[in-house]
């Protein structure tokens, strides 16, 4: 799992071709039954893959950033941050 769980986490987010295989993947370890992003899973996410690559979670962060499944996410997180914030169940 050391070695795996982050090499599928870069190439869930890295995603080169556009596949939608990939990005239903990451919507289904990001979002739950109701099809909303929940930033927990997010972060789950993220701190799995720091604690098995061991790096480092801002480092994750960053590389995940400079790819384009990385940047989609990271939208979505912001967007639903922000509707939380604003927006009353």
């Amino acid at each position: 799992m050391q070695a795996v769980y982050p090499f599928a986490l870069r190439r869930l987010l890295a995603d080169p071709k556009g596949s939608p295989l990939l990005r239903d993947t990451l919507l289904d370890l990001t979002r739950g039954d109701d099809g909303r992003l929940e930033p927990a899973r997010v972060r789950r996410m993220l701190r799995d893959g720091a604690r098995l690559s061991g790096r480092r979670q801002w480092k994750l962060l960053a590389d995940a950033i400079r790819t384009p499944g990385g940047r989609r996410l990271g939208v979505d997180v912001a967007v639903e941050f922000f509707r939380r914030m604003w927006v009353k169940p």
